[in-house]
């Protein structure tokens, strides 16, 4: 019997070190994690905007065109229209993002952190996490994702700080 009781309070110590450990250690998966999850994340990722290849496909595939016709797509850059076949595809997320047809392109492109590139120690209880970010176009019917296959990645960096119940993101912004 004295054997199994050390067994147990070997394995209290052993859970209440591993539980403690996890509310102050800041992984990459957890920064990942916090990071994709936060309404500031979403803010800087919220504008997203095609690339000279990105138009040329949409262009060659016949989803927009230029601004003579259809629905207006973008009001800095480019002036491009969403042909029938793009309205078809896009206007679905119209619902989704309540707005204008660029929203529609941002709806439908979720952002995504693709990986956590580091985390620094910064100040007491505080960290930096530098990490990457694409978009996911897994929403979109297969034949048109080709479009957005060579998306560029950006950069960010976000700043925790770790308080009594956890990690807290505080600030973000692009690298």
């Amino acid at each position: 019997m004295k054997r199994y009781s050390g067994l147990a309070i070997l394995a209290l110590v052993v859970f209440a070190m591993v539980a403690c450990e996890s509310k102050t250690s800041l992984s990459r998966s957890k920064a990942m994690h916090l990071i994709q999850g936060s309404k500031q994340f979403s803010e800087i990722a919220s504008d997203i905007r095609l690339t000279d290849a990105e138009i040329k496909r949409g262009t060659e595939q016949g989803y927009w065109g230029a601004a003579n016709s259809g629905v207006f797509i973008f009001g800095e850059g480019p002036s491009l229209n969403f042909t029938a076949k793009g309205k078809q595809v896009f206007e679905s997320f119209a619902k989704q993002s309540g707005g204008t047809p660029p929203r529609w392109i941002n709806e439908a492109l979720k952002p995504l952190v693709t990986e956590v590139t580091g985390i620094a120690d910064t100040g007491q209880n505080e960290k930096t996490v530098n990490f990457n970010w694409s978009v996911d176009s897994s929403k979109l019917p297969p034949d048109i994702r080709p479009i957005f296959k060579d998306h560029p990645a950006k950069a960010g960096v976000a700043v925790f700080t770790l308080y009594d119940d956890g990690w807290r993101l505080e600030q973000m912004g692009a690298h």
